[in-house]
Parts: C-alpha cells; sequence; structure tokens
C-alpha cells in the first residue's frame, strides 16, 4: 500500500468520483436566486485523517464519509486553527483566529475575552434564519457551553452525560483511567450512548417542515475519549492484527525544548510503553471512528430523506487532529500534522446554483483553515460578511479546485506558538524562537526538522515573514494543564543529558527496588536494579545511556520505571545524541 501522504498528494486537484469509479456530475456555478438556502454544520469531535478516503490508516472504517465524499468537495490539506476543543471551536464560530482573539486554550472563556464577537450562528439568526444545536458545538463543559451560548440557538439540545465515566464509574480496560483514557463498551443499549440521543434529536428537527432557513448545527462527542462505542465496532478491529502507525524512537532529538515539553505533559506514552497496550488503543480508537461513522450515516440519511434535502448545504469537520504515538505523542495540543490536520467536507446541492453545486468526488489539496467556514457560508448564502473574520471564502475552490491559493494555514498552540502549513512545507515557531521546519516532499511524516539546513534557509526566511505580527496577550501559566486547569506534576530525571543520568526515589522504609529503562514502545534496554536491597531515605541509580550489552544507546525519549513490591513510578530520559 502507498504510503498515507503519497495517497494524499496523489488526491490533491482530482475529481474523487472517478478514483471510486463514479461519473462526476457538472454544473455551471452561477449566482442563487432562488429561496434561501439551509446549513447544516456537523463537527466529529477528535477525528484525524484516519478516514476511508483520506487514506490516513488502511483499516479504517468509514463507509458513511467515504459516501459523503462522493458528492462533495474534499479538503485534503486542511487544518484547525488551535489543536484543542474550546479555542478551536471559538476559532470556528467567530472566524477569529486565537493570535486574533486571545482565545488560546480551554482556561480563556470567549464571554470575557471577546465579548462582542459575532458568532456564526447568532450571524445567521440576525438575517432570518432559525438556529438549531444538537450535541457537541462549542466544548462541553459547564464554563464554556450553557448559559454561555443558549442565546444563540431557537433550539438546543446539549450533549448528554457519557453513559459511562470512568472517573466516577472505573476504567472499561482494567487499567488506570488516565485523564479520560480508557476504552471498551459500557453496559447500557445503543440507544443510550450520547451520540445516538443527539442523531434522535436531530433526525427529528429535519423531519419537521420549517418556515424559515435554518442553521443546524450538530456535533459528535467521539471518538473524543473515553473510546466507548458498541461491541459490534470493537469486533472490526482486533487488537492483535491492527497496523501500528510508523514511528521512529528517536523522533524528538531533533525537537526544540518547547516542542517535546508539550510531548512530556502528559503521561499517556508512558502508560501506553508501561502496559504494552499501543496495539488496544489503536484498535480502541479505530472502532470508536467507526461507531461515528455510523452515526454520521444516520443523520446524513435522515436529511436525504427530509423535505431539505436540496436545499441544505453540508459542512462536515472536526476541531482538531489526534496522535496515537507519531511523534511519540498520544493526544492533540502539539502543532505538527496529526494534531492540526482535520478532515473536511462541502456538499453543495445541484438544485443551489452556487459554487461547488453538483460538483461531488472534488478533491482540492489547497491549505485551508476552520477559520474559512464563517466567510464561505456567509458567501454561499447571501450574506455578509463581518470584518472580524481572519478566514477567506472558499466558494472559489469549491468552484474549481485547483483555483490560484497562495495562502498558507496557521495553527497555533497556546501564546506565540504558530505553525504554518503550505502544499510543501510545515514551518512551526515557538515564543522563544526556536524552530521546526518539515519538507513534506521527503519527509511526510515529519521525522527530520530542517530548520537549521542552508539549503532550507531561503524557505525558512519566507514563511518566517508570514507569521502574525502580533498576538493578543494573555496571562498563561506553562505548568497548568491548559484543558483542564489542572497543576502538572512532571517528572524528568533529568532533561535532557548527555551524560550519566541520575535517577532518584525516596523510600520510607528499607525494601527492594527494581529500576529498568525501556523505549518508548515498551522495548527494555537496560536493568539498572533487579529487586535489589535499598536503606530508607533519598537513594539513586545512574545510567550511562547505554543498553544491557554496553551499546550506547541513539539520542531520544527513554522511560525509566521504578518500581517496590508497593509502588510504581514512571519517569521520562531525554537522552542528547
Amino acid at each position: 500500500m502507498p504510503d498515507r501522504r503519497q495517497f494524499l498528494t496523489s488526491l490533491g486537484g482530482t475529481v474523487l468520483g472517478s478514483a471510486l469509479g463514479l461519473a462526476p456530475s457538472s454544473a455551471d456555478a452561477a449566482p442563487h436566486r432562488g429561496a434561501p438556502p439551509n446549513v447544516l454544520f456537523f463537527s466529529i469531535d477528535d477525528i484525524n485523517d484516519w478516514i476511508g478516503v483520506y487514506g490516513g490508516h488502511p483499516q479504517a472504517y468509514t463507509p458513511n464519509l467515504d459516501r459523503l465524499a462522493q458528492r462533495s468537495t474534499m479538503f485534503t490539506r486542511a487544518y484547525c486553527s488551535v489543536p484543542l476543543c474550546h479555542p478551536s471551536r471559538i476559532a470556528t464560530m467567530t472566524g477569529m483566529r486565537p493570535h486574533s482573539s486571545g482565545v488560546y486554550t480551554a482556561q480563556i472563556g470567549w464571554q470575557d475575552q471577546i465579548p462582542t464577537a459575532v458568532h456564526l450562528a447568532d450571524h445567521f439568526r440576525s438575517h432570518g434564519y432559525e438556529t438549531l444545536a444538537g450535541g457537541k458545538v462549542y466544548h462541553h463543559t459547564d464554563k464554556f457551553g450553557p448559559p454561555g451560548e443558549t442565546w444563540l440557538w431557537d433550539h438546543q439540545l446539549f450533549p448528554p452525560r457519557l453513559v459511562h465515566n470512568p472517573n466516577l464509574d472505573g476504567s472499561l480496560n482494567g487499567l488506570p483511567a488516565i485523564r479520560g483514557f480508557d476504552w471498551g463498551t459500557p453496559d447500557a443499549p445503543e440507544e443510550e450512548y450520547g451520540d445516538h440521543k443527539v442523531v434522535d434529536w436531530c433526525l427529528d428537527k429535519l423531519a419537521q417542515p420549517r418556515t424559515r432557513p435554518f442553521f443546524f448545527a450538530a456535533g459528535l462527542f467521539k471518538p473524543h475519549l473515553p473510546w466507548y462505542a458498541p461491541r459490534r465496532f470493537f469486533d472490526l478491529f482486533p487488537p492483535q492484527d491492527v497496523v501500528l502507525p510508523e514511528v521512529i524512537e528517536d523522533d524528538l532529538v531533533d525537537v526544540p525544548r518547547i516542542g517535546w515539553r508539550m510531548v512530556e505533559r502528559y503521561t499517556r506514552t508512558e502508560h501506553v510503553s508501561t502496559y504494552g497496550i499501543w496495539d488496544d488503543a489503536v484498535a480502541a480508537y479505530l472502532a470508536t471512528i467507526a461507531y461515528a461513522d455510523d452515526q454520521a450515516g444516520r443523520l446524513l440519511d435522515g436529511l436525504a430523506a427530509s423535505p431539505h434535502a436540496d436545499n441544505t448545504i453540508v459542512v462536515v469537520w472536526s476541531d482538531h487532529g489526534f496522535h496515537l504515538g507519531e511523534k511519540l505523542h498520544w493526544e492533540k495540543n502539539a502543532l505538527w500534522e496529526e494534531a492540526t490536520r482535520i478532515p473536511l467536507f462541502v456538499h453543495v446541492p445541484e438544485a443551489l446554483a452556487l459554487p461547488g453545486s453538483g460538483t461531488g468526488g472534488q478533491v482540492s489539496g489547497r491549505t485551508v483553515e476552520l477559520v474559512d467556514l464563517f466567510p464561505t457560508l456567509t458567501d454561499l448564502c447571501g450574506l455578509p460578511t463581518p470584518e472580524q473574520c481572519d478566514g477567506q471564502s472558499l466558494a472559489p475552490l469549491l468552484a474549481n479546485p485547483d483555483a490560484p491559493w497562495d495562502r498558507p494555514a496557521l495553527s497555533t498552540w497556546m501564546y506565540q506558538n504558530h505553525s504554518l502549513r503550505t502544499e510543501r512545507y510545515r514551518y512551526i515557531r515557538y515564543r522563544d524562537g526556536t524552530e521546526e521546519l518539515y519538507d513534506h516532499e521527503v519527509d511526510p511524516l515529519e521525522w527530520t526538522n530542517v530548520a537549521g539546513h542552508p539549503d532550507y534557509a531561503d524557505v525558512r526566511a519566507e514563511l518566517e515573514a508570514q507569521l502574525p505580527a502580533h498576538d493578543v496577550a494573555v496571562a498563561l501559566d506553562p505548568d497548568v494543564d491548559p484543558e483542564t486547569g489542572e497543576t502538572l506534576g512532571l517528572r524528568s530525571y533529568p532533561n535532557p543529558t548527555a551524560g550519566p543520568a541520575t535517577v532518584e526515589f525516596v523510600l520510607r522504609e528499607p525494601t527492594e527496588v527494581t529500576v529498568t529503562v525501556f523505549t518508548v514502545h515498551g522495548r527494555r534496554v537496560r536493568q539498572l536494579a533487579d529487586g535489589r536491597p535499598f536503606a530508607a531515605g533519598l537513594r539513586t541509580v545512574e545510567w550511562d545511556g547505554t543498553d544491557d550489552a554496553g551499546a550506547t544507546l541513539p539520542g531520544g525519549l527513554y522511560l525509566c520505571v521504578v518500581r517496590t513490591p508497593a509502588t510504581r513510578e514512571t519517569r521520562r530520559i531525554v537522552l542528547l545524541p
């Protein structure tokens, strides 16, 4: 099978219907003269490119999204503004990038930061549209949901509670549920799942005749963690048979300090390595994507059977991507490809005679952003676009997917950390001035940082000049989790080192201690202590960066597990080459 990035490149600027054995329909784009079109604005949380037509994973099972692609414009280089739920959704719903709004993380509420901003739904409402919202549209917490957003909607179903909460009910996979890192099948009928209830509500609303055009925002919570889905979807992906992402163990060696600090904030990498569950986690993510696709199919079929099918523009998007081991990361919250790249489909019915009408199956490889959706929808629906919008209408690309578009996609993670993505390059600059540059033509998995290579000096300078000239300043605590607000207790001994590393541990009483060094994939490389007795107090062992055979190990991230009969701790050690 071709490499995933090669697969995507081969799709850019083509007609997907041809690739699927379908004859593309054609329609001349013309100004819309009929009734105002409806909008179904449909988000799927935390889904990356593991979708059949995107080729992100060879075992992805998404027949409904694949079917949607056959009658839509699919954007293969679409990117989020922020790789985190709340700020990404604020950027999408206001058209304002975070450097313009100051909404960088989940700690920053839009009500206080940008109280006068015009929101997408409210803009449509003020121009005569009925507004509806079902499920996760904005962020789903009490602080950022009701009562903050209820004024936007004529009808709203807030996301139902989890059918199973690992923090309250215990994990389903039998392991400690770190930050919701759990998966399995809750003991509940499918009809009780939150996303199923959301789609039921949406289907009921779509089946009803409406006297005004509508802006209908619908949002699925899955495949967001925890990865819960009915058993039939897990049965599609036996863990022993899943294909794991291709990674290298020294991937972070050429990444600046801020970049790999984004990785070390979270403990899921250690969790996966310690318990040997990489294949189980990948299978669970695939299963939850298949479940989300099933719910998407229910919703799209309901629209097709409704009286609104021929007059409703459909946009399907995600708020950000997700890493499953790539760059040794198990999160979003980073500026690399897997965290920032999203699926994006825009379907314009042929009867509307608008840009993109009747051009099902076409693919655009231009670099676009979520903030482009606000001006796109106002453009298609004949509404004025607020001056606050940082994005650009995608209507020219709906009419011609290869239209000129000399505009990189910008993603931002926390204050003054930016990434620019062109059709060939990804450039990252952190707030301390350190940089990453990846050439996707030769390095599609972003393994080699060439920011300091003289052959790329002109490219680096050209991209740097396109970064934001000003970032709205807000107070951000680097030791607070930007998603949950929790204080992060990092145990990294030491970071980084090119010589012997001293691993410290405190014992309250004499006991036997085992100290083992693993790669991030769980392969043991060095036994530093094997049940050795230690006296009480502060104790240490040293590691010289070699394996059990005495060979020097390559630079990269390693995990040191310290165990006693009663305790277990995992620490990170980054070796410099």
